[in-house]
């Protein structure tokens, strides 16, 4: 059961990655560019919350697991973080 949820988080820290860059390099109008970036770093601090997460279930020493949190709670911080810089420059 671990091992599953384990694979479900990895697997959607890299699909939310793709879909992020994926995102940042479909448009070149600046105003989209600029938008897109920011979206990009949110998909990116995202993929390494859910990494961070992943790993936690399948450590079997209680040390390793705890810095594996911290890992994933840093790309939580930056995740908030990215989504106030769109809140103060208005784009969405």
């Amino acid at each position: 059961m671990n091992r599953i949820i384990s694979a479900i988080l990895y697997t959607i820290g890299i699909l939310t990655l793709i879909t992020g860059f994926g995102i940042y390099r479909r448009d070149h109008d600046y105003i989209y560019k600029r938008q897109n970036l920011l979206y990009c770093f949110a998909t990116f601090f995202s993929s390494i919350w859910s990494f961070g997460y992943a790993m936690i279930w399948v450590q079997t020493n209680p040390e390793t697991a705890r810095k594996w949190r911290a890992f994933g709670m840093a790309g939580v911080f930056l995740h908030i973080k990215a989504n106030k810089k769109k809140e103060i420059t208005g784009y969405y």
